[in-house]
């Protein structure tokens, strides 16, 4: 009976560790996360001045079809980019919340409204 107990507390501790190690990486991910959307929309503002700026310089006739289209592309790779750590951060978030035992359907109603046009 005592190896039992023993082995029993080792194992509830064993489960603390873990989770409390799951519980700092998801944290990690969200501080993280938190500080890519902001430095990535930023970076689309500034995409989408340059797609301005191209297309001024096209119609001037300073710059070419080509460099406007490049500069729509790489505002559509920030706007991709900003969606991608957006859908990281939720995820992050939501699975800490459930770690910790406050997920509930509140919280999956508001992380869904990050996505809504």
């Amino acid at each position: 009976a005592l190896f039992e107990q023993t082995r029993t507390e080792e194992l509830l501790e064993a489960g603390r560790r873990d989770l409390n190690i799951r519980i700092q990486r998801e944290w990690r991910g969200v501080t993280e996360s938190t500080a890519r959307i902001h430095a990535l929309t930023r970076a689309v503002a500034s995409a989408d001045l340059v797609v301005t700026s191209a297309k001024r310089s096209f119609e001037a006739g300073f710059r070419t079809v080509l460099d406007v289209l490049n500069a729509e592309e790489r505002a559509h790779q920030a706007r991709r980019d900003l969606m991608e750590a957006r859908l990281t951060y939720v995820t992050h978030r939501l699975r800490l919340l459930s770690l910790v035992g406050e997920l509930d359907m509140s919280q999956i109603q508001l992380a869904d409204r990050w996505f809504q046009p």
